[in-house]
C-alpha cells in the first residue's frame, strides 16, 4: 500500500495533492495516508488498516481477522467471490485463481448469464458508506480508489454515491475530490522509484 501511494504521489492522482487517501479494493482492502506531503502511520507503526473497519458490528459476515462485520467481509474481491459463490451454490476458488476468477464473474454477469447484482450492489453501497465515514473523519483533500469497476459501472454507481451523498458531513462532501483507477501492476515499480527518490531528497 505504501508503494501505491508513492506512486500516487510522485506520478498520479496525488501529484498535486498534500492530503490524500489511497484506497486499494483487491483480496483484501487497504489504504494509505498522506497528510501534509508525507506518508503517516499510527503510534505503533501500522498502516490504515481501512478493510477493518466495521460496517456491520456484530452481527455482520464474519472476517479472516476474527471479528465481524469488516468492510473487507463486504467489498474486497476475496468477499465478493465468496458471497457469489454461496449465492450461485459454487465452490469457492482457491486463492491462486481468485482474481481471474472474479474477472469471470463479471464477466458473466454482464453478460446477464448469473445474478450477483445484490451482491455488487451492497459492495458498493458499504464502500460508499466506509468512505463517506473517513472523509468525515479525516478530511483529506482528495481519495483514490483503485480497483475492480464495482463503483464506476454504471449500474452500480448509484449506490456508491448514494451512500457517499447520504453518510459524508455536508461541508466536506464538495470539497473532497474523488479518483477511481484500475488496478496497474507498474504502479509498484513507480512507487519503489519514489520511495528511493524520497530518501535521496531527505539526504540532500
Amino acid at each position: 500500500m505504501n508503494l501505491l501511494a508513492r506512486a500516487e504521489h510522485w506520478y498520479g492522482a496525488g501529484a498535486h495533492a498534500d492530503d490524500f487517501t489511497l484506497i486499494n479494493v483487491d483480496l483484501a482492502i487497504g489504504a494509505a495516508l498522506y497528510r501534509g506531503g508525507q506518508l503517516i502511520s499510527g503510534a505503533h507503526g501500522i498502516a490504515s488498516e481501512f478493510g477493518h473497519t466495521k460496517i456491520m458490528p456484530d452481527i455482520g459476515r464474519p472476517c479472516f481477522c476474527g471479528a465481524k462485520g469488516c468492510l473487507q467481509a463486504y467489498c474486497s474481491i476475496h468477499s465478493i467471490i465468496e458471497q457469489s459463490c454461496e449465492r450461485l451454490g459454487r465452490q469457492m476458488p482457491s486463492h491462486e485463481v481468485m482474481n481471474p476468477c472474479f474477472d469471470g464473474l463479471m464477466a458473466e454477469y454482464a453478460a446477464a448469464e448469473i445474478d450477483i447484482r445484490t451482491v455488487l450492489e451492497q459492495a458498493s453501497h458499504y464502500l460508499g458508506i466506509a468512505v463517506a465515514n473517513h472523509i468525515t473523519m479525516q478530511d483529506p483533500e482528495a481519495v483514490i480508489i483503485i480497483g475492480p469497476p464495482v463503483a464506476r459501472m454504471d449500474e452500480l454507481r448509484g449506490a456508491f454515491f448514494t451512500a457517499l451523498e447520504q453518510n459524508t458531513f455536508p461541508a466536506l462532501r464538495r470539497r473532497t475530490r474523488l479518483h477511481f483507477k484500475p488496478r496497474d501492476q507498474g504502479a509498484y515499480a513507480r512507487g519503489a522509484a519514489a520511495m528511493v527518490l524520497e530518501h535521496v531528497y531527505a539526504a540532500s
